[in-house]
């Protein structure tokens, strides 16, 4: 191995082990302003009561963490330059009523020109909540969106503010999109409701020791359970502590069949030989067709055959006279469930 490979692999694995000794799991004591708006009531609940025993993050995850820790104070200094300041950084939330903490990025400096604002700051490479212009657009965006316009609604109403602008940076196309979001009032109410209605719940828990085990309990306990597979799959108390009854969406069917699913793992390893396979016949064909005849290129022989085939050529005038109505059939296209959840992360 030549040097600069050696280096090239040495970052690479020295990075895959930053990441790694990042991941972990934190307790939790509060509702976390960063979840209220969970599409999940229960996952709030389990938040705190169950913590310990959620999936920690994948790499996959951690790494778009780390992303928005190290841009951060690129974001900060960007917006100095455009002469927007930002004060009060990692400003602590906390209403200990309703038990809700959190830590907003700050408050625009010059509130004698533009009023009292706070801030926060987000990355993503999802196009659509790049480009969101209002909270409105923001929270129709299922599940970060919709979190992340929780979010602050919970920092307006437990900081007063009216005001809000949370600065998206797109890490695709690297554009910068700041929304304005003011305060819902009905909105903001249903999580204070939502806030008490895990405080209660975790009061239960704490001396009782039970967890709804289905949608009919967690209801019963005021903390409603999602059973939506696209955001229950994503949740790190799926399969731990939640055992939701989950939908996959219309028309999805579940089916439990060993032999199939063996035969779909290997048709996935094959696929990518398959590919390369066609790629290579194009390619090898393309370059030897006028070679002659027989082409020989080492231990290997290639016969160009010349042949013929009848076409014929019809007014279109007179193929239309014999169209066929349409009929339907089954197209049969493969995917992953791995690959959909890695690319929503991707655009997280």
């Amino acid at each position: 191995m030549k040097k600069n490979e050696e280096l090239a692999l040495f970052i690479r694995e020295q990075y895959e082990t930053f990441i790694a000794n990042k991941i972990k799991v934190s307790p939790s004591h509060s509702n976390r302003a960063s979840s209220l708006g969970h599409p999940c009531a229960f996952y709030g609940f389990l938040n705190r009561a169950k913590w310990a025993e959620a999936k920690a993050p994948d790499t996959g995850l951690q790494k778009i963490f780390e992303r928005g820790n190290m841009i951060e104070p690129v974001l900060r200094n960007l917006l100095r330059e455009l002469g927007v300041h930002i004060t009060a950084e990692q400003r602590p939330a906390r209403w200990e009523f309703f038990q809700i903490t959190g830590h907003f990025d700050g408050i625009i400096a010059d509130s004698d020109r533009w009023g009292r604002i706070g801030v926060e700051l987000k990355t993503t490479g999802n196009p659509v909540l790049a480009n969101a212009k209002s909270g409105e657009e923001m929270r129709i965006i299922r599940p970060l969106g919709e979190k992340w316009f929780g979010q602050t609604q919970a920092y307006m109403i437990v900081g007063n503010f009216e005001m809000w602008l949370t600065v998206v940076l797109d890490v695709m196309g690297w554009n910068l999109n700041p929304i304005p979001i003011d305060l819902d009032l009905g909105y903001a109410e249903t999580l204070l409701k939502r806030a008490e209605a895990i405080n209660l719940a975790f009061k239960y828990w704490e001396e009782n020791d039970i967890i709804p085990e289905n949608a009919g309990e967690a209801h019963a306990l005021g903390v409603p359970m999602l059973s939506d597979y696209k955001i229950c799959r994503r949740c790190q108390h799926y399969g731990t502590s939640c055992f939701p009854s989950v939908t996959l969406g219309e028309g999805a069917t579940v089916l439990a069949d060993d032999e199939l699913e063996s035969d779909l793992n290997r048709r996935a390893e094959l696929e990518v030989a398959a590919k390369e396979f066609k790629a290579l016949d194009e390619r090898i064909k393309s370059r030897v067709k006028f070679s002659g005849a027989e082409v020989i290129v080492g231990d290997h022989i290639i016969y160009n055959t010349t042949r013929t085939r009848a076409s014929f050529d019809i007014p279109k005038e007179v193929k239309e006279q014999y169209r066929a109505e349409p009929t339907e059939y089954i197209e049969t296209k493969f995917g992953s469930l791995k690959a959909e959840k890695e690319k929503e992360e991707a655009e997280t």
